[in-house]
């Protein structure tokens, strides 16, 4: 009776210590992020413990939002003005490094530099995001006025409108002469070249300068806590080489972690290492962008309206300083 005891005893303290393990250890962070070269930039974790989460680009948004709102994620990767606005005072969550530095490119059916923008039709995929207000402050810099307004287009502005960010809605635009260059983002535009016998012709990093166009947040109790998961993340983020990646094995993996059974709208045949290069992904840490941030929202702000806010100023607590 007395071995009885000790053997339930013994029994008892193993389930106890098993149950108290496993109510201890933390599960696996979690990360949300667009489809497109965000989606990308995730695959450098394929190899840790990180569970990714990629939303189709029509729902990203929204999916983001609602996930930082109500802090169901430990790591997002979102465009730099929808961060300033969800995670402004570092509370919550905090930014650690930028990793798309800019992927805007205009293609269409003949060559059209920047001396032949004037009087032309610029569709523009999210022309009312980071996209739209980046190609705005690119013909300002240039000394060229835009119109939203067909109606007040003429041969001297640039006539701007929204094109969805689909291949198919880009030629429809081009073979129609509806626009006569569009605005997207590599690798869709590696693809349209590619599938459709576009050029490329318009550089947007080249006309406007450097910008930061998608960042990294992380939730501030994650990067007080989990110290030791947080660098790892990082310095899987930071030793990727982008334009080395396999195209088929980086689709396959994507296509795995896109949210409600989509498929990424990313095709290994566009995936060219000119795309990669183009995506201009790489994990800059969040110190040594902080001027760049802070003035790239700068100059967003001159967007708001009364019906919205585009951008919103952050201080030093946005930034994360422990890389």
């Amino acid at each position: 009776m007395k071995r009885l005891a000790v053997f339930l005893s013994i029994i008892i303290c193993l389930i106890l210590s098993v149950g108290c393990t496993g109510a201890n250890s933390p599960s696996s962070l979690t990360l949300v992020c667009p489809d497109g070269a965000p989606a990308i930039s995730a695959y450098a974790l394929k190899d840790t413990k990180v569970n990714v989460t990629v939303y189709p680009s029509a729902s990203a948004t929204a999916s983001i939002q609602k996930d930082i709102r109500n802090k169901s994620a430990d790591v997002a990767i979102l465009p730099v003005n929808l961060a300033s606005k969800l995670c402004a005072s570092g509370a919550d969550y905090k930014m650690i490094g930028v990793l798309t530095h800019g992927n805007l490119y205009g293609v269409g059916k003949n060559v059209l530099d920047e001396n032949g923008l004037k009087g032309k039709t610029v569709g523009v995929i999210q022309l009312n995001a980071v996209p739209g207000y980046t190609v705005k402050l690119m013909l300002e810099k240039m000394g060229l006025q835009y119109v939203e307004n067909k109606e007040e287009k003429n041969a001297d502005n640039v006539y701007l409108y929204q094109i969805p960010a689909d291949a198919t809605a880009v030629k429809t635009a081009l073979d129609t002469s509806k626009a006569d260059v569009c605005i997207v983002a590599q690798p869709m535009c590696d693809r349209l070249i590619s599938a459709f016998s576009l050029i490329k012709s318009i550089d947007v990093q080249s006309l406007y300068g450097y910008f930061p166009q998608a960042v990294a947040v992380v939730k501030t109790s994650v990067l007080e806590n989990r110290k030791s998961e947080v660098n790892e993340m990082i310095a899987s983020l930071s030793g990727c080489d982008y334009t080395a990646l396999n195209a088929t094995e980086l689709v396959n993996w994507i296509n795995l972690h896109v949210a409600d059974g989509e498929v990424s709208s990313l095709a290994p045949q566009a995936l060219t290492v000119s795309a990669l290069e183009g995506s201009n992904i790489r994990f800059s840490p969040a110190q040594n962008e902080k001027s760049a941030v802070l003035n790239y929202l700068t100059q967003l702000k001159r967007f708001d309206t009364e019906l919205g806010t585009v951008a919103i100023a952050v201080g030093d607590t946005f930034f994360w300083s422990g890389v």
